[in-house]
C-alpha cells in the first residue's frame, strides 16, 4: 500500500474518531413565553393585562410599584415583544431606582 493511501486512511480514521467522540449538542430553541409553565406567577398577574391607577403611578393589577430614589413615571404602554399591554418605567433624563413586585403563591 502506498504511503499516500496510508496517510489518507489514517486521516480518515482520525476524523471519524473525532466526529464520533464529539458530544451531541442540543438544538437551539427560542425561549417560550415568560408566563408559560414552569413560571410560578399566575397568568393574570404575569400577563400584566390590567392596570390600575393613573400616570405617573399606573401599575399592572397584582403588582405594587416602589420608588427608592429619583422621579419616574409608571405607565401602561403598547411597545412589547409579547403583545400589549406592557409597563413602561421612564424618566425625562433623571436617574432612578424603582421597580414593581408581586407575591407568588407558595407551592
Amino acid at each position: 500500500m502506498s504511503s499516500r493511501l496510508q496517510a489518507a486512511l489514517r486521516l480518515g480514521l482520525l476524523l471519524a474518531a473525532l466526529f464520533l467522540s464529539w458530544p451531541a449538542q442540543p438544538a437551539a430553541q427560542a425561549q417560550g413565553h415568560p408566563c408559560d409553565p414552569p413560571n410560578l406567577l399566575p397568568a393574570g398577574v404575569c400577563g400584566m393585562d390590567t392596570f390600575y391607577g393613573q400616570p405617573p403611578r399606573q401599575v399592572p393589577g397584582g403588582w405594587t410599584g416602589f420608588v427608592l430614589s429619583g422621579d419616574l413615571t409608571f405607565m401602561q404602554d403598547i411597545d412589547t415583544l409579547w403583545g400589549a399591554p406592557a409597563l413602561r418605567m421612564w424618566s425625562n433624563g433623571g436617574v432612578f431606582r424603582a421597580g414593581i413586585w408581586t407575591q407568588a403563591p407558595a407551592t
